[in-house]
This record gives C-alpha cells, sequence and structure tokens, in this order.
C-alpha cells in the first residue's frame, strides 16, 4: 500500500471528486460513514457521554458529520466548534447546517480566550481539529486546547490524524494530541510509522472511503506500507517433492564477541519466513556457538577472531542479510562498504549496519 505525502493526499481527493464523480459533500459523509462504522468495531463506548472537536476545515467537516451519525444512532454528545482563524471550508458549513437543524444535540462554540476548565466533561473524546493538511505548529491558544484535552482522563480518538500531528514531517518538540486510537482514512500517514510518534497516534487503523484507484496508482511514492495479505502473496507454494534447494540460499552477516545471540537469533528468522538454506558468516569467536545453537544453519567464519571485516564470496547465494549484532568497529565499517560497493543481491540492512551508515553518511 502506496503511503503519500499531504499535498498527494490531497490531490487524490481531487481526483476522486472528479473523476468517480461525487460531490466533496457526500465524499466527506462517506468517509465519515466508515469511521462511525470503524469505531464501533474498534471499541463499546454504550452510555458514555461523547465530545467531537471541529476545527474549521475539512477535517472539523468529518468531525460535524461524524457527530450527526452518532446522535442518529443514539449516543449522547456535545459538539464544541472551534471558531479558530476567519473563515471555515464549504463542507464544513454544509455540516454545520445539517447538524444544526437536529436542534435537540448540544452544540458549543469555543473562541480564542475562553476558559478551558469550563469545556463538557467526557469519557470519549473525538478528536477533528486539524486534519492531514496541517503546515505549521500548533500555537497559543489551540496549543493550550490540545495540551488541555491530553490531560482528561477520557479516552481520545483522532479522526485521520491526531491534531497537531504532521502527516509526513517529524513532530519534534511541539504540541500534538495524544490519541489512544487514530482512524485514518485511505491510507496510512507515512508519520504514523516513525517511533517518536506512537504516543500521538497510539493504536492505528485504516478504513477505505473509496478515494480513485486509478488515481492512487499515478502518484509516485518511495513509502510503501506491506501487508500481511500481500506478504502472503509472495511465498511460493510448497510442493510435495520440493526441497530446501528450491528456496534460495540466504546469506547472512551478524554477530560478533559477546552478540552471537543476535546472530542466532536472525538465522532461525531467516528459515522461518522461507528460505530453504542460511549460512551465516560470523567471526571465528561465534563458530562453536552457532553450530551447537542452531546446526540448521551453514557457517562461513570471518578471519578476524572477535569481528566482523570481510566477507564470504557472495556469488552462491540469493540474497543477503547484515547488520544484527556486528558492532561498530572501523574495520566491520570497511567490510560493510565493500558489501555496498560490490555486490548486486538482494538485500537487507539492519540494526548495527544502519548505525555504521548513519555514522558515515558518505
Amino acid at each position: 500500500m502506496k503511503i503519500l505525502k499531504r499535498e498527494q493526499i490531497a490531490q487524490l481527493d481531487q481526483y476522486t471528486i472528479q473523476h468517480e464523480p461525487i460531490s466533496s459533500i457526500d465524499l466527506m459523509e462517506r468517509a465519515s460513514k466508515c469511521f462511525v462504522e470503524a469505531l464501533h468495531r474498534i471499541m463499546d463506548f454504550t452510555d458514555q457521554h461523547i465530545v467531537v472537536y471541529c476545527g474549521p476545515g475539512n477535517n472539523g467537516g468529518d468531525g460535524l458529520a461524524i457527530a450527526r451519525m452518532l446522535h442518529a444512532a443514539g449516543y449522547e454528545l456535545t459538539v464544541v466548534r472551534c471558531l479558530i482563524g476567519q473563515q471555515f471550508s464549504a463542507d464544513h458549513l454544509t455540516n454545520w447546517q445539517r447538524l444544526k437543524a437536529k436542534r435537540v444535540i448540544r452544540l458549543l462554540e469555543l473562541k480564542q480566550g475562553d476558559a478551558l476548565d469550563l469545556l463538557p466533561p467526557a469519557d470519549l473524546i473525538i478528536d477533528a481539529l486539524f486534519g492531514a493538511g496541517l503546515n505549521r505548529p500548533l500555537r497559543g491558544y489551540w496549543e493550550e486546547l490540545v495540551q488541555y484535552l491530553n490531560k482528561q482522563a477520557a479516552r481520545r480518538i483522532a479522526v485521520d490524524i491526531p491534531s497537531g500531528l504532521f502527516a509526513d514531517q517529524p513532530l519534534g518538540a511541539h504540541t500534538a494530541l495524544r490519541a489512544d486510537y487514530t482512524i485514518s482514512f485511505e491510507l496510512p500517514k507515512l508519520s504514523f510509522f516513525a517511533a517518536e510518534h506512537a504516543p500521538y497516534v497510539g493504536q492505528w487503523y485504516v478504513v477505505p472511503i473509496g478515494l480513485s484507484k486509478v488515481g492512487l496508482a499515478a502518484q509516485d511514492s518511495a513509502n510503501y506500507w506491506s501487508r500481511k495479505e500481500e506478504i502472503a502473496g509472495l511465498l511460493r507454494v510448497r510442493s510435495r517433492f520440493d526441497h530446501k534447494g528450491n528456496f534460495g540460499h540466504a546469506l547472512l552477516i551478524a554477530g560478533s564477541f559477546g552478540s552471537i545471540g543476535a546472530a542466532i537469533l536472525s538465522a532461525k528468522a531467516i528459515l522461518r519466513s522461507g528460505a530453504g538454506l542460511v549460512t551465516v558468516h560470523l567471526p571465528r569467536c561465534g563458530y562453536e556457538i552457532m553450530q551447537i545453537a542452531f546446526p540448521e544453519a551453514m557457517v562461513s567464519v570471518d578471519q578476524h577472531q572477535h569481528i566482523f571485516t570481510t566477507p564470504p564470496l557472495l556469488h552462491p547465494y540469493r540474497a543477503l542479510g547484515i547488520g544484527p549484532g556486528i558492532g561498530q568497529d572501523e574495520a566491520t565499517a570497511q567490510g560493510l562498504k565493500h558489501i555496498l560497493e560490490a555486490s548486486t543481491l538482494p538485500m537487507v540492512l539492519d540494526a548495527d549496519a544502519l548505525n555504521i551508515l548513519a555514522r558515515h553518511p558518505d
């Protein structure tokens, strides 16, 4: 599954609107319905009071539509419409009028300077303040609002992306909503995959909303999310007369003195994932350990007693993995450099191989 940049997400929305065709308000309605259906699958919030915080843009418009649908399903809720800036999107205004027509839903408007401690209590907070189009950090009163919401005991669920988080840039030291759950439309955001963003995204889910497959195919991306069903399709079915020679020979370069366990665990994972044969190249100190702990693996021994320095001949292998437990000695870095320059094999770099690259970006 492709992961798109902020601008590409907006382009895909517009492509869908123009070529399905569908009006933007109807696309928002469809997305909001998908959100509500996913929310019911994720959690039970029966007899809980819901407060929906809505910003002025289309993310806020989603929140207004979601509130209307939850009310129609019988839930008790309050909508807090945040008067951020001077303009509201057209679809936001349409959904605001639809919500006001219900008359029985409690609607509040929050403007800059209002006392935050007077906001209604909630068991569940739905965050629809700022969407994937956000391009600058939160500041001032609205940053204080998000900080206030983060301190509440209620569960928090974000519509498409937590407010304050950027779709494809690091958050750094800035403020964002700390969601317990995030329901993202059609595609995950690149920022969801950063470890430092995990406290903000929480448990995240992707729900299809019917965006154009043709429009998505036309978007270039260097980032992909590989899902279980996609990976399963790459695994060869093992027939009755197959043997280990039919499933490729992998080379693993791993381990150093004190870290041979990393080589053992990684070698086991390679066979588990489907390789027919695995050879582990490791320093001399790891030879007996590997042969005893994992006799299924073949062993190639480095010329150095304690670290990896020199790769073996690569022509017998179909794929190469390097990094787990190899350390960051300068001789090891030179060995990695040699492999990167000489090898044309499919290659996975992990652990210390990545650390070495970070130290030697040239």
